[in-house]
């Protein structure tokens, strides 16, 4: 008899136990918890920027998959069905049109023309009516300079997997662009 008072005891004192801990657990009665304190922020809507305008926003050269190429950058996405080349054209410092075609960028906002030299001057004539993905135009056409500037200098060598033999060998051959002298180290 004895135990069973004991285990009595135990499990009305459990009993107590859990019912004060549930009884601290209860709800504000407001439903919105307390600013630790602060004043509550106001919610105010996004601010919307008012569109931007469509525009040319770069036009330089730059090394583009191991050759010199003219970059144009625009604002905005551009419609990639357009016929870029009817579009856009590229002129030597005599005037001559320059042969070649123009590449969108994966960004959808750089256009490329891969086919220019070194330490030259061209023009770029964009007509207003190259137009971006959203229907935008430029609205009036534009011209810009550009100039190319000297090659970077670089040095490679002129073929891959080259076997030197261990006599009578006449060297590595290697090319270079803008570079007097490149100093090779074999080991």
């Amino acid at each position: 008899m004895m135990r069973s008072t004991n285990a009595l005891r135990h499990a009305a004192r459990a009993v107590v136990a859990l019912a004060v801990l549930l009884g601290g657990c209860q709800k504000p009665e407001s439903g919105v918890p307390q600013l630790q304190g602060k004043a509550p922020v106001a919610v105010q809507p996004a601010k919307t920027e008012a569109p931007q305008a469509f525009a040319l926003t770069s036009a330089h050269p730059e090394q583009f998959q191991g050759q010199l190429a003219i970059a144009l950058e625009f604002s905005h996405r551009l419609a990639g069905s357009q016929a870029f080349d009817t579009l856009v054209d590229v002129k030597d410092a005599k005037g001559g049109v320059v042969n070649g075609s123009w590449a969108l960028d994966e960004d959808g906002k750089t256009l490329r023309f891969p086919y220019v030299k070194a330490d030259a001057t061209y023009r770029v004539n964009i007509k207003g009516t190259l137009a971006a993905a959203d229907g935008k135009t430029l609205g009036a056409p534009m011209d810009r300079d550009i100039y190319t500037g000297p090659m970077q200098p670089a040095a490679g060598f002129a073929s891959q997997g080259s076997v030197l033999p261990a006599r009578d060998s006449r060297g590595l051959p290697v090319v270079s662009v803008n570079v007097k002298e490149v100093d090779v180290d074999f080991f």
